[in-house]
């Protein structure tokens, strides 16, 4: 069995491929046995674990064929990928993935595989930004929240001047 983690899922949970098959984490049973559903969203097949990871009972039938290898090896790289751009965002996603690609030795990712991952971490990071304020309320909402201090830890924007900033934008519309 070969466990994958997954950046959906908490660390723990991940997925399990067995026999090309993918599995996600579903429930806890009632006796600390835990079942695990085919990530097909169509399928019924199912497996069980015990606490130690062990398999109880083999997968029930599938209705579909077993999940593409290099599919899922792109889904590896993207989850490793996605992981380490949250943590160093300075690094750009072309070195992440050449990274991954050289410590994983594996060369069947084509450009649009690699596309594809790239776009993941962009989208990865983009998630962590806050949102971008629409009007005027929401931007004073976002200035109270995360103050932009200045080298000498001085406010850089003064929000508590609203009658001023309505005025400039007044101005500005003329």
């Amino acid at each position: 069995m070969e466990k994958m983690c997954s950046s959906k899922l908490v660390a723990t949970n991940g997925f399990y491929i067995i026999n090309g098959y993918k599995f996600g984490y579903h429930k806890k049973l009632s006796n600390d046995n835990f079942r695990w559903k085919c990530t097909n969203k169509s399928c019924k097949s199912y497996i069980k674990l015990d606490v130690h990871q062990n398999l109880i009972s083999d997968p029930t039938l599938h209705n579909h064929n077993p999940d593409d290898n290099t599919h899922l090896n792109r889904q590896k790289l993207s989850n490793v990928a996605k992981r380490k751009s949250l943590s160093d965002l300075s690094t750009r996603p072309s070195k992440i993935i050449n990274g991954e690609l050289s410590a994983d030795k594996i060369i069947t990712f084509t450009v649009n595989d690699v596309n594809l991952v790239r776009k993941n971490i962009y989208n990865t990071r983009r998630s962590i930004l806050p949102k971008i304020p629409l009007n005027k309320e929401d931007v004073h909402n976002v200035l109270q929240e995360h103050p932009v201090l200045t080298t000498e830890n001085e406010n850089f924007v003064l929000v508590n001047a609203v009658k001023a900033i309505s005025y400039y934008f007044r101005v500005i519309k003329i």
